[in-house]
C-alpha cells in the first residue's frame, strides 16, 4: 500500500466500489467522487429457485424441529464477531434454553478460541461447529435457520445475509458493514451496534418471537 497503493489510486481512470461504505472509503482516500462507480455485488437468482425442503440440515446435525436455530455462516476469523454472538447466545438461552447455535464456515484461525469460549460458558451441548458448507448443504442450513446472525466488525459488502433472505430466513446484522447499511435502507432485517452483546441477544430474540414482523422484513 505504501509503495504502490497511492500510485494505483491516482492512475486509475475509474474505481469500482461494491457498497456505499467503500465509496466513502475511496473518497476519504482522496479520490474524486466522479471517478468512483458503485456496482453492488450480485446474486445468481437461479441458485435459489429450488430450495431444499426444511429439516435436512437439522436432521444431519441432530437438531430438533422445535429448537430455535441461530446460524452464523462465514470464515471463523476474529473480525467476524463470532465471540460476541456466542456471548449473546448465552444470554438468549435464559429465555430459550433449548435454542441451538450453528457456526458454519472454514477456520481462519479463530476456531480454537471460540471453542474455548463455548466451553467457558458451558455451551458445549448447544453450539455446533459444522465446518464449511457449500451448494445444497449451505442452502439447507439457511432454510432450517430461524435467524442468520452476521455480527462482523467490518465488511465492505457481505453476501451471506442476502443469501439468507433469498432462502426466507430473517437476518440480524451489525451497523458498521456494507450489508448492514443496505439491510437497514431496505428495512429487511434488524440492525445492532458491533460488539453490543445485549443488543445482539435482544435482536435475535425479537426475530425469533416476532415471527410475522420478521418475515415481513424478509419479504
Amino acid at each position: 500500500d505504501l509503495v504502490f497503493g497511492r500510485r494505483l489510486l491516482d492512475g486509475a481512470s475509474r474505481l469500482v466500489a461494491v457498497s456505499g461504505i467503500e465509496v466513502d472509503q475511496y473518497f476519504q482516500g482522496g479520490v474524486p467522487r466522479e471517478r468512483i462507480t458503485l456496482v453492488f455485488n450480485g446474486l445468481d437468482l437461479d441458485e435459489f429457485a429450488h430450495l431444499p425442503p426444511r429439516g435436512v440440515f437439522r436432521r444431519l446435525q441432530g437438531i430438533s424441529e422445535q429448537a430455535p436455530l441461530i446460524l452464523f455462516l462465514g470464515r471463523l476469523h476474529q473480525i467476524k464477531g463470532i465471540d460476541f454472538l456466542v456471548e449473546a447466545f448465552a444470554l438468549l438461552r435464559r429465555e430459550h434454553d433449548h435454542a441451538r447455535l450453528a457456526v458454519a464456515g472454514p477456520d481462519s484461525g479463530d476456531r480454537a478460541r471460540l471453542q474455548s469460549l463455548v466451553g467457558q460458558l458451558g455451551l458445549e451441548e448447544h453450539v455446533l461447529f459444522s465446518g464449511p458448507l457449500y451448494g445444497a448443504d449451505k442452502l439447507a442450513a439457511y432454510v432450517d435457520a430461524d435467524v442468520l446472525a452476521a455480527p462482523s466488525t467490518y465488511e465492505i459488502f457481505g453476501l451471506v445475509p442476502f443469501e439468507a433472505l433469498m432462502c426466507g430466513t430473517p437476518v440480524v446484522v451489525t451497523d458498521n458493514s456494507g450489508c448492514g447499511r443496505l439491510v437497514s435502507e431496505a428495512s429487511a432485517g434488524r440492525i445492532v451496534p458491533y460488539g453490543d452483546v445485549e443488543a445482539l441477544a435482544e435482536a435475535i430474540l425479537s426475530t425469533i418471537t416476532k415471527c410475522d414482523e420478521s418475515h415481513q422484513m424478509v419479504r
